[in-house]
């Protein structure tokens, strides 16, 4: 069945004096990757924009102030490069990836789902920046999950095995979910996004 979990195969022993009713657990089937390409699988239900946060949780969708999409030559990839979105602007907006995915209202949870973030800090600070932090914040369904978080991994140590993962079973909820990582308004420098996966 399309986005349901197969439960497998079952041995059930039928007699005369048994269960008439069997049951067939399917869960819900989550797994969504989204990246600067787009999501993997392609689906229409998975829709993510770049913008920024000017203040609290309220993201502002828009196509040129925000993140940065530039290639890191260890992965060959492209990776978001998160900010502030207005250099000049005091105080400045942050920058933020905006993720909206459809669940089933039937949605049927049988394992934790998580939230991994490959995610790293960078050498790279705000011009006239005093310090030099790398904090990000992740909103989920309007609930902020993650406040003020420095990532565990630095720029040098990309890989497919250095990501970060959080629970999200206990927020996530049938219809319409939405996601942001935005960097939080004490950040002073630059991070990259390579992709985060729902699963």
């Amino acid at each position: 069945m399309e986005n349901y979990k197969n439960p497998g195969k079952k041995k059930i022993i039928v007699t005369q004096d048994g269960k008439d009713r069997f049951e067939f657990l399917y869960g819900s089937d989550i797994y969504y990757e989204i990246s600067p390409k787009g999501s993997k699988p392609p689906s229409p239900i998975v829709r993510t924009a770049s913008g920024y946060i000017l203040k609290g949780i309220n993201f502002k969708a828009n196509s040129t102030i925000g993140p940065e999409i530039i290639t890191n030559d260890v992965i060959n990839n492209n990776v978001w490069n998160m900010g502030f979105a207005f250099q000049y602007k005091s105080p400045p907006g942050s920058d933020a990836i905006y993720v909206r995915f459809d669940l089933p209202y039937d949605l049927n949870i049988t394992n934790d789902i998580n939230l991994k973030l490959w995610i790293y800090k960078t050498d790279d600070s705000y011009p006239l920046a005093i310090g030099s932090e790398s904090i990000y914040t992740i909103v989920f369904n309007n609930r902020i999950i993650v406040n003020g978080k420095t990532p565990r991994y630095d720029i040098s140590q990309i890989s497919e095995k250095n990501y970060e993962e959080i629970s999200i079973a206990n927020s996530i909820k049938p219809g319409v979910n939405i996601l942001i990582v935005a960097c939080s308004p004490k950040n002073t420098q630059f991070m990259d996004l390579w992709k985060l996966i729902i699963n």
